[in-house]
């Protein structure tokens, strides 16, 4: 499966909020303009369309519950979606996945741990690197070799 980020997101004009995944519908469908309550529409910069339009590529908007979300391989894009304007935030745990990602180069390596009584074949290292990697990240993963490889050590 996909390992996703749930969004929850808005945009805020004068008093009315409008749903970003309503929003990003109209624009899929050539409607470049926001329709507020009150029967006016609010029409958005070209730029921040095709951002938006860009960035809707990305997302499952029709997961049947009313939410949306997005892969976590694509959370760099909330990023880049923050740049085109002052007005976007991204709450701090977020920002900071974002610059995990931005940074990652490659996985580390990670010590046994002290209660291990045994060593670990260089294999075995290379798993137990990857599924801290995968814990790190977010991400979901399997950790699969032949029978009787130490499989059991690597996830204790």
């Amino acid at each position: 499966g996909i390992d996703w980020l749930d969004l929850k997101y808005r945009i805020t004009i004068g008093r009315e909020v409008v749903e970003i995944p309503d929003l990003l519908r109209q624009l899929q469908n050539g409607k470049p303009y926001v329709r507020l309550a009150d029967g006016s529409n609010v029409y958005l910069p070209e730029d921040l369309q095709q951002q938006l339009l860009a960035f809707s590529q990305y997302l499952d908007l029709k997961n049947g519950k009313g939410e949306t979300r997005l892969p976590m391989a694509g959370i760099t894009l909330l990023q880049d979606l923050q740049a085109l304007t002052e007005h976007i935030r991204l709450d701090k745990q977020t920002a900071e996945l974002i610059e995990k990602y931005r940074a990652f180069d490659a996985i580390r390596q990670v010590a046994p741990p002290g209660g291990l009584h045994g060593e670990l074949r260089s294999y075995q290292k290379h798993g137990m690197d990857w599924l801290f990697f995968l814990k790190e990240f977010y991400f979901g993963g399997i950790l699969a070799d032949d029978m009787g490889l130490g499989k059991t050590v690597q996830v204790v």
